[in-house]
């Protein structure tokens, strides 16, 4: 029952949040959008340290894709922090249920 309610909020989630919002800053996009590949991971392989290593994973090929295809495209360590923090956020979430 528990990952059946984690799956709803996962998906009603980014439709009714402002988090996607052009006005709101990068850093707390990347925050949102680890804690949600954390539970998103968590729901689908049931195990907490892989979802924590996908979240990880897909952020730091995310700032390797920047650093290699955008001009003048740098990995950006404070973008990965931010994911870090959200990847927290995610693993705590998918504890309390």
């Amino acid at each position: 029952m528990n990952r059946l309610l984690l799956l709803a909020l996962l998906t009603l989630l980014p439709g009714t949040s402002r988090a996607f919002d052009a006005n709101e800053s990068d850093r707390q996009r990347h925050i949102i959008i680890s804690a949600l590949i954390v539970g998103s991971a968590y729901v689908v392989t049931e195990d907490l340290t892989t979802s924590v290593l996908i979240g990880l994973g897909l952020g730091v090929g995310k700032e390797l894709y920047d650093e290699a295809n955008n001009k003048g495209g740098r990995f950006d360590t404070q973008d990965l922090a931010a994911d870090v923090a959200g990847i927290g956020i995610g693993f705590l979430w998918v504890k309390k249920f």
